[in-house]
């Protein structure tokens, strides 16, 4: 069976492990891992649920493949039943257990206070542990947190970092300084070469604008043929992310032309340099040579990123023929697809909508503050206004309105349809209103023939202690005219 999941021939390995006659818990969690090491998370955790009702129980190595498996698809529910199954079984101090939970908690809960309790309450903590809290930190941008974690796993449990610990520094680092100080401690540690790290401080140094820098570490680095694709990822994820377009284009010809298998990310950043440069016909050529070719057509990665593609050029009816053939949807393909939806002029709400219900009735996904964004927008005709309205409490349901992007989305579709009070209810939701903020519900007030009220908000807008935008002053001088008519 093992044999059979490293050759990828996971129909064969489920075929001899159906015919075993008795089964164990190493049998089960074979089975299990070989579908999360090839992707198949759903098929995993389906497996795991016959495990259970089998009465196998399962043990520390099942339970962190299948929490890692929950983390990739973003699995809520389950992932909090299998951590209390964890605790039931008493491993909720176990380090693979513990670790991949802490890991859950980061990614999918984002819930640092769960986190730090998970990571406190562990018998032992290995480098894997600390680089999975310290790359957790950095995610979610605490900088300093990152530093303190850093200086306690070499001070207090004597670790030295490894290449994941600097991966994971990177994640952090936001302008250049912090990028160079990180590739100090990596030349330090003897890491120069390494190729994850190099890899990822190319992609720093790309996200920092620094793309000559990338392009310099790239010559010191010793390729080979498992290792070249992962690095040409990386630099032409790097131009893609920065603005060069055509660049990241001919980069990725240039890989192919070697001869070089690409992986998923190679092709995705490809195409999101032809939807930057609006080039089409490039991005059809990138599906057609490298994504059907390579066994990529249903990766949900690379599809949602061709879904956006077809999006930009108007072409719904293919953007939604490649959403049907993709595998283990993700909450991102969906709102790809819905945002694709959402471009078309009329009858644009009730095509999101549709699509918003199906993914509704998957019953593993949960529809995202993303999605409900995309949702407000589609909302165009004053027939879309009740759909708005059901929405909007969707959003309030899930305390999002009081989120200034979200709040200012809620404002600007109830002013398309002149509901001045709705939208200045959800003016003051808002808990830190901007510039946007402001100016909308101004705005909606001055439109709809209520000027001295626009010029009311404007007064307590400066005394708020905002500055007047370019719009602003206009909108007071076209509520003076009307006040002086009067």
């Amino acid at each position: 069976m093992s044999f059979y999941s490293e050759c990828g021939d996971l129909y064969s390995a489920h075929q001899l492990f159906d015919e075993m006659p008795h089964k164990n818990v190493v049998t089960w969690t074979s089975m299990i891992s070989s579908y999360v090491q090839h992707g198949s998370f759903q098929l995993a955790l389906g497996l795991f649920k016959k495990m259970i009702v089998s009465n196998e129980m399962p043990n520390h190595y099942t339970l962190s493949v299948v929490v890692r498996a929950c983390t990739v698809v973003g699995y809520v529910d389950l992932g909090v039943q299998i951590h209390g199954l964890i605790v039931c079984v008493g491993l909720e101090r176990d380090e693979f257990a513990g670790s991949s939970f802490l890991d859950f908690n980061f990614k999918v809960m984002g819930d640092l206070d769960s986190a730090f309790r998970v990571f406190d309450g562990l018998y032992r903590i290995d480098v894997f542990t600390w680089n999975v809290m310290i790359s957790g930190l950095a995610q979610d941008g605490d900088t300093s947190e990152v530093l303190r974690m850093l200086s306690e796993m070499q001070v207090v449990d004597g670790l030295n970092p490894n290449d994941s610990t600097i991966v994971g520094l990177l994640k952090c680092c936001y302008i250049l300084k912090e990028v160079e100080q990180v590739h100090g401690l990596a030349l330090k540690t003897g890491f120069k070469n390494d190729i994850a790290v190099g890899s990822s401080l190319m992609d720093s140094y790309g996200k920092v604008g620094s793309i000559d820098l990338g392009q310099k570490i790239l010559g010191s680095l010793e390729l080979n043929n498992n290792t070249s694709c992962f690095v040409w990822s990386s630099i032409i994820s790097s131009h893609a992310r920065n603005g060069c377009g055509k660049e990241a284009i001919t980069l990725f010809r240039d890989m192919c032309r070697q001869g070089m298998r690409p992986n998923q990310h190679a092709p995705s950043s490809a195409l999101k340099a032809c939807a930057d440069v609006r080039d089409l016909s490039t991005g059809v050529q990138v599906q057609q040579s490298q994504m059907i070719k390579n066994g990529f057509r249903s990766d949900c990665f690379v599809g949602s990123v061709l879904i956006s593609l077809y999006a930009d050029a108007g072409k719904i009816c293919k953007a939604e023929k490649l959403f049907r053939r993709i595998d283990d949807k993700d909450i991102v393909a969906w709102n790809a697809m819905i945002t694709c939806c959402a471009q078309v002029e009329e009858g644009s709400a009730a095509t999101c909508i549709s699509f918003f219900q199906e993914l509704c009735r998957t019953t593993t996904l949960e529809p995202n503050g993303a999605t409900l964004f995309t949702l407000l927008k589609s909302c165009q005709s004053i027939s879309d206004l009740v759909v708005g309205i059901q929405i909007h409490a969707m959003i309030s349901k899930l305390s999002l309105g009081c989120v200034t992007r979200m709040g200012n989305a809620v404002i600007n579709m109830y002013s398309r349809f002149g509901a001045v009070d709705d939208a200045y209810k959800a003016f003051n939701d808002i808990v830190s209103k901007d510039e946007v903020s402001w100016s909308s519900v101004i705005r909606n007030y001055q439109q709809n023939g209520f000027a001295l009220d626009a010029l009311r908000l404007c007064k307590v807008m400066m005394a708020d202690g905002m500055v007047l935008t370019n719009f602003s002053p206009s909108i007071m001088c076209c509520g003076l005219r009307r006040t002086c008519s009067y």
